[in-house]
């Protein structure tokens, strides 16, 4: 990952067309907190959906680590201006949806370049077959992280929903395979029956053993699951203790057993 060491357990996605859960949003501790003009807003909404989100982002910043803004797709009448109006936020981060290759990722970098001198960074939310076709060419570009949408990525395959995510595995895989190989962030697809919360953490323990760094959701509850699962372990906490202190640790090794302290010490410390 470009930058300072993040923790992105949980990426939560809210819906800035209604007030009252847009302010509710101050108080989630996710890590990532996504305010989403896109599939969570209603066509009629989206100008409002702006100038919700601009109140809301001028009244302080809420207590998530990172906010991001999900713009609307470039192929849309409203693509172009959501970038533009997401650079000017003071955001952390822009994801841009349904990216199927190195062009449009190119676009969109552009266009937020040309807004201000320093952008936020861009995210890509791989949903296509193509998207995932192209997974290395978008995790080439300098763009911070990969997000799976998996709903569409499900629907654009024929494929079904099953509780295994038999079906996904090898699209998760080489979304993960992408990000690592170029220090990106992987985000995991939302768990998409929100009330079953045992399914939730199947699914993140499955992402994190796909080698996601978090997962996307919806909920406080949903967040506080994903803030546990994708932390470091107690067994990973110990071996890596054990690495640094020259319990057999070398080279690579030592590397990732700094990591995980590193990542374990921010996520024991309150955001």
């Amino acid at each position: 990952m470009s930058g300072p060491l993040r923790l992105r357990r949980s990426f939560c996605y809210v819906p800035p067309a209604y007030p009252g859960v847009l302010e509710a949003s101050r108080q989630i501790k996710a890590d990532v907190l996504c305010l989403d003009l896109e599939d969570s807003t209603p066509a009629a909404a989206k100008a409002g959906a702006r100038a919700l989100l601009t109140e809301y982002l001028a009244a302080g910043k809420p207590r998530a680590r990172e906010v991001l803004v999900r713009v609307n797709g470039l192929d849309t009448e409203w693509g172009f201006e959501d970038l533009r109006f997401a650079a000017r936020l003071g955001v952390d981060g822009v994801l841009l949806p349904k990216v199927e290759g190195d062009g449009m990722v190119r676009q969109a970098l552009k266009i937020l370049a040309d807004t201000m001198q320093a952008p936020p960074a861009l995210w890509c939310l791989v949903e296509t077959p193509l998207g995932i076709l192209r997974a290395e060419q978008i995790a080439a570009c300098p763009v911070e992280g990969l997000v799976v949408g998996g709903a569409d990525l499900a629907e654009g395959l024929g494929a079904r929903h099953t509780p295994a995510r038999t079906p996904l595995l090898h699209a998760l895989s080489q979304v993960v395979l992408a990000a690592r190989a170029y220090g990106r962030t992987a985000i995991d697809a939302v768990h998409l029956d929100f009330g079953d919360l045992a399914g939730l953490e199947a699914a993140a323990q499955q992402g994190v053993e796909l080698g996601f760094h978090g997962k996307s959701v919806f909920t406080a509850e949903a967040v506080a699951i994903a803030n546990r699962i994708f932390a470091p372990s107690e067994q990973e906490v110990t071996q890596a203790r054990a690495a640094l202190s020259g319990a057999g640790g070398y080279g690579g090794h030592l590397d990732h057993a700094r990591r995980v302290i590193a990542l374990h010490e921010l996520a024991t410390a309150e955001s």
